[in-house]
């Protein structure tokens, strides 16, 4: 009887270990349900800053391109014109008189050439056709 009755707190014992054991099985699953849904929500984020990067990229190359088109232009460009010269004022006095509209033509095109020198401008062309809900 003593034997049935060891055996008997020796498997009690034995239950008590394993439900404790799954107790804590349990219990780690939720957490690593938790951890995998962190990592979903992270990936998602690294994607989200990969895809502002990006775009911030594309924005330094375009700034870097525009004022790469005002390296041809020297100081003395923006002090009094890049075309100022008696070159321009020549080509006026040949125009026609009787046409009118050569002569405006020809007028416009001085005035911008006179004009101080600007960046080129910068236009706006989207890089992937995904939408990202932000």
């Amino acid at each position: 009887m003593a034997d049935l009755r060891e055996q008997l707190l020796s498997k009690e014992r034995e239950l008590a270990a394993l439900k404790k054991i799954a107790a804590l099985t349990d219990t780690m699953k939720l957490q690593l349900n938790e951890l995998s849904d962190e990592v979903k929500q992270i990936e998602g984020n690294a994607q989200r800053v990969n895809d502002v990067m990006s775009i911030w990229n594309s924005v330094t190359r375009s700034i870097s391109e525009a004022s790469l088109g005002l390296l041809r232009y020297v100081e003395k460009d923006y002090e009094v014109g890049i075309w100022d010269d008696d070159n321009v004022d020549g080509d006026i006095s040949k125009t026609n008189s009787s046409n009118d509209e050569a002569m405006d033509k020809s007028s416009e095109e001085i005035r911008q050439q006179k004009e101080i020198p600007l960046p080129e401008t910068l236009v706006r062309v989207p890089i992937n056709e995904e939408k990202h809900d932000i």
